[in-house]
């Protein structure tokens, strides 16, 4: 009984111990913030934090510089061979630095609102997969900017309102067949299966929607979207796109085979000026899904 009390007692020494150190250093890098605040100098310098990335792995790629209530920020991206770049925000002043929540997708550009949210355009692809979607936003949101932590920010996907005439890519699958085309009172669903044969790459590791490229024809309002080695059901060429019903958007939807590639080609009507897309699986996730749904203005529901 002697013997336990003995080791709780060293127990309880020694977390309070650890509590103690750790609150040491805390309080050492608050003093060491709050005496630089008080001087007004910077307690990091780019030149350092150039010669803190050259000895890395990651190279910078680019440096985007700005104020706010007189502290000097910086964003870097940076990137290491075959993976997605990354972004850094860091407070010159106190030295307060967070990575910002872009997992593993490839960032094709962004923009700085202020130091507390900034947007990352994505461009679809990621670094850990072949998995493709449509391109979409990152708004990285924070509230407070904690010295301590480097992971301030949230991530809020958002969907991209493309302009009619925006070519857009996604997917990264092959051997798929067009199984159901249907209308929604503002777009269109599509759903895709296996060919017959290629059931075990079609379930590989993820279920994608075929390679798909989404083009505009201005001379004839066409919508016109190509999925690549894809085939179309023999059931929807039974039921022919004369059955496919008319909505606010469009007043036509055509569809067929050329080579080893299939289309969809979408007869628009004047109110069509914007378009987003986005992916789903249907039935416990064993089929890909694709849909386009179109709009007036950007800020139509």
């Amino acid at each position: 009984m002697y013997l336990e009390r003995t080791i709780m007692k060293i127990k309880l020494f020694i977390i309070v111990m650890s509590l103690f150190i750790v609150s040491g250093c805390t309080m050492n890098d608050d003093r060491k913030v709050n005496s630089v605040q008080e001087s007004g100098k910077n307690l990091l310098t780019i030149e350092e934090i150039k010669k803190e990335y050259d000895a890395s792995d990651s190279e910078i790629v680019n440096i985007t510089k700005f104020k706010r209530n007189d502290t000097d920020y910086i964003l870097i991206e940076s990137q290491e061979p075959t993976l997605s770049n990354r972004f850094e925000l860091i407070n010159l002043k106190t030295g307060d630095r967070d990575i910002l929540p872009s997992e593993d997708c490839f960032i094709e550009s962004y923009e700085v609102i202020n130091e507390n949210y900034i947007v990352l355009l994505a461009n679809g692809k990621h670094s850990e997969s072949a998995l493709r979607t449509a391109p979409f936003e990152i708004h990285c949101i924070r509230n407070t900017e904690n010295v301590n932590c480097n992971y301030d920010f949230i991530a809020r996907h958002k969907d991209i309102d493309f302009p009619i005439d925006k070519k857009v890519f996604l997917g990264s699958k092959v051997n798929e067949i067009i199984a159901e085309i249907e209308t929604t009172l503002n777009g269109i669903q599509i759903m895709f299966k296996p060919q017959k044969g290629f059931e075990p790459m079609f379930y590989a590791a993820f279920i994608d929607v075929p390679n798909t490229e989404i083009n505009y024809n201005e001379e004839k309002n066409q919508l016109i979207i190509c999925f690549k080695d894809t085939k179309i059901d023999s059931n929807l060429y039974k039921h022919k796109s004369e059955n496919i019903k008319e909505n606010y958007y469009f007043e036509s939807i055509e569809f067929y085979e050329k080579y080893d590639n299939s289309y969809i080609r979408i007869n628009l009507k004047e109110p069509s000026k914007f378009f987003n897309v986005k992916t789903f699986n249907l039935y416990d996730s064993k089929y890909p899904c694709i849909e386009i749904r179109f709009k007036s203005n950007e800020e139509e529901i």
